[in-house]
């Protein structure tokens, strides 16, 4: 192996770049999708849920920061903490939630780009897609996609600042007149919103990336200025979408939006802008993802070739944890290159995974509602109580109360979820 040669090498990131990736990380369909979900239930329960739900979102975030040692995975900490079957559990969980909202990414595009056709169909997009994000798989390290998520954000943002000027120059006179829900469209609501904070996994590598210097300000705190700038959008973005735009039917509000205002120049520039900063987000989402096959791939060199044969890969790469081989070494040295190929396929293989999904459920709404009920709660509710109720110093009720309460509400999104996409068919 080379003098400098490494899998996906850390390089540090700066202030200003991981509170770009924490905010695009969560500002996407989620937030785009929360007008649907605030038009579902009325804004006595919406809002209220939505406070509880960023202020779990934010609280678990902190929990991670403190529990995590720098350098140190999301799926290694559960490995420390829980066990070897524990760190698979926050592996899996990890995966499914990412995998989860890549999967809406899918189907979030289709459904923005077909609107402006009038209608089409969505798989065909989908499948134009899928080349754009298999190129993500070349991405080594969050540095390299730092300036895409600035341009991203920026760009989201001015999207954003669009949809407000036009809901105050031509507000509607169809304001929401809110019937009691049945108990499905509570369960697709709270879903959504979970949903909404999608960014919950990148916590940690964003925290690995920025690392800990004294010329820099505390990861916790640039996470609470991101978080609170996230939670302050969607509030705001979503009582402002209903009240301007009327109750919202669609999953993406831009979509919503061009089939109802037709040909509308602005709004058909703004959707298209919309589909372009997703896209340009879904490697930024994938990224847990790549690091999980990382260590899996040294892993599996580990127990086939040896500790010794990979050792300088190993030493080189963090997100290695397991104990040294017994091995007496005698197997040839793997390099790094042989690691990352073997890894390079799994990642090929799992973005077309996300991609066949969307194309068997294309519906947005549904999709949200059910990644953000399985995946959402897991990762962002059940996980980092459960890991700080065994490693941590916290109250201990409280996190046994959002385990419970995590599990219950996964059970009934999820049953819910299922239940409208079998009855979409």
């Amino acid at each position: 192996m080379e003098q400098g040669d490494t899998i996906l090498p850390r390089v540090p990131l700066t202030t200003t770049g991981v509170f770009l990736h924490l905010l695009k990380s969560n500002i996407g369909p989620g937030c785009l999708s929360l007008p649907h979900a605030f038009s579902m239930i009325p804004y006595s329960t919406s809002i209220p849920v939505f406070i509880l739900i960023a202020l779990i979102t934010g609280f678990n975030s902190l929990k991670l920061d403190k529990l995590a040692v720098l350098g140190e995975s999301y799926s290694n900490l559960g490995l420390r903490v829980l066990g070897p079957r524990g760190g698979s559990v926050v592996n899996y969980s990890i995966a499914v939630q990412q995998l989860g909202v890549c999967t809406v990414y899918f189907s979030f595009v289709a459904d923005n780009v077909t609107k402006l056709w009038g209608g089409g169909n969505e798989r065909f997009v989908m499948t134009a897609m899928l080349p754009v994000c298999l190129m993500f798989v070349y991405v080594k390290s969050l540095k390299q996609i730092e300036k895409l998520s600035m341009v991203a954000t920026f760009l989201l943002f001015l999207c954003l600042g669009g949809l407000v000027v036009m809901g105050i120059v031509e507000p509607t006179e169809d304001q929401p007149d809110f019937v009691k829900p049945d108990f499905t469209q509570e369960a697709l609501a709270f879903s959504t919103i979970l949903y909404s904070f999608e960014g919950a996994c990148l916590v940690i590598p964003c925290r690995n990336g920025y690392g800990k210097h004294d010329d820099k300000p505390p990861f916790a705190t640039v996470y609470v200025a991101a978080i609170t700038v996230v939670s302050m959008t969607y509030l705001c973005f979503a009582v402002f979408c209903i009240y301007s735009f009327g109750p919202v039917d669609d999953g993406s509000i831009t979509a919503f939006l061009v089939e109802r205002d037709g040909s509308d120049v602005v709004i058909m520039l703004i959707n298209c802008a919309i589909a372009l900063t997703v896209v340009g987000s879904y490697g930024l989402q994938f990224w847990p993802v790549k690091e999980i096959v990382r260590a899996d791939s040294i892993t599996l060199a580990v127990r086939t070739e040896g500790y010794d044969a990979v050792k300088d890969v190993v030493e080189r790469d963090d997100s290695y944890s397991g104990l040294e081989d017994d091995d007496d070494g005698s197997a040839s040295s793997t390099s790094s290159g042989e690691i990352e190929g073997k890894a390079w396929k799994t990642e090929v293989a799992l973005i077309v995974t996300t991609f066949m999904i969307a194309m068997v459920v294309p519906n947005v709404g549904l999709m949200i509602s059910l990644a953000g009920s399985l995946a959402g709660t897991m990762s962002a509710v059940i996980l980092p109580s459960l890991l700080d109720l065994e490693g941590g110093d916290g109250n201990k009720i409280l996190n046994c109360v959002l385990i419970g309460t995590g599990v219950v509400f996964m059970i009934i999104g999820a049953g819910s979820s299922v239940a409208e996409i079998i009855s979409s068919f």
